[in-house]
């Protein structure tokens, strides 16, 4: 499969399991993240945001930098 984003030349097997780990992140991020505040009142303190919007802005670069 060619994946709609790709985050490297996927030229290698690393390349390939680098892309693959990224997909999972991302199908993870939207799981753990987004689907519990999407479907109910999720309460967190500011370093639990912290680190949600750190992961996420992560993920986002890694879109940005993409070939």
């Amino acid at each position: 499969n060619r994946p709609l984003i790709r985050v490297n030349a996927l030229a290698n097997a690393t390349d390939r399991d680098e892309q693959i780990g990224t997909m999972q992140l991302f199908c993870g991020a939207t799981m753990a993240i987004r689907n519990p505040g999407a479907h109910g009142n999720v309460s967190m303190n500011a370093a639990e945001a912290l680190d949600q919007l750190t992961f996420l802005s992560w993920l986002a670069r890694k879109v940005d930098r993409a070939p």
